[in-house]
Formats: C-alpha cells, structure tokens, sequence
C-alpha cells in the first residue's frame, strides 16, 4: 500500500511539474508573432509583416498631415477639427471602402493598410466635412486620400 501511495505521490508530483513547467515555458516563433503554451498556440497577430507595420496613431498623424498640406497646395482654407470616426488596419487588400460604401479606392498589388475615416464640424460654408485615407501599413506612405465636403 505505501509503494503504492508513493508512486502515485511521485506520478502526482511529476505531472504538475509537467503542467507547471507548459504553462512557463512560453517560447516565440521565429518571424511570426505566435505563443507556444504547451500543446496550444496564441496567435498574437498572423501576419509576420506585420511587426513593421506603423500603427494606428502613426497612421492617423500621417492622414491628417497630408489632409492638410493637399489643402495648402491646392490654395484651399484647410479644414480644421478632423476627429477619426473607423480606423481598421488590414492585411493584403486591394480595394477599401468607407463603412457607409460612398468612397472606394483601389490598386493592383495586395497592400497591408490603415483604412481611415474622418469627419470634421461644419466650416466654411459645407455643413458635411469628412475625409477618406488609405496609408500603406508598411511604409507610412499614403495610398489613396479623397476629401468630401456638401450640404
């Protein structure tokens, strides 16, 4: 009966030692942003490429910059107050749009991209101000940039 106790004690000891040890060991795959618990895998982000990618903040700065420097170059009075209304960052797109389908921009190569949308308050005579900007995820560059202004 002891034999037997202190086997099942060792048995018992071995596997939390065994579960301890999976829930510790957390290893991080190389070029992807997995984690390895054990048996399960959390997939923290699928897109290796992704690690790059600016983010959203990054890519807001960068819409509104540019919002306002095509303003100043074409002569027109920049619009002021733009708050962001959709922001989604997506792998390998080729075409985005707003959330209500009015605006549409398109390329030929899949791109990882911030899709982003803003409104600004009436100004200027336009009581709808609102702006549709697609940055390359990668490069921080802008991809697509429409700006809408009516009554």
């Amino acid at each position: 009966m002891t034999t037997r106790r202190t086997v099942a004690a060792v048995a018992g000891v071995c596997l939390l030692a065994i579960a301890g040890g999976l829930i510790v060991f957390e290893v991080k795959q190389p070029g992807d942003i997995t984690k390895k618990l054990g048996a399960l895998v959390l997939i923290v982000q699928g897109h290796p490429e992704a690690v790059t990618d600016i983010d959203q903040r990054e890519a807001v700065a960068v819409a509104l910059g540019t919002i306002q420097a095509r303003n100043l170059a074409n002569g027109a009075t920049p619009v002021t107050g733009y708050k962001l209304t959709s922001a989604y960052h997506a792998f390998g797109l080729t075409r985005a749009m707003t959330k209500d389908g009015r605006s549409t921009a398109t390329w030929n190569d899949p791109k990882d991209v911030w899709v982003l949308e803003f409104v600004a308050p009436p100004q200027q005579g336009w009581a709808h101000v609102s702006a549709f900007v697609v940055i390359d995820a990668g490069r921080g560059t802008v991809e697509s940039f429409s700006e809408e202004k009516n009554n």
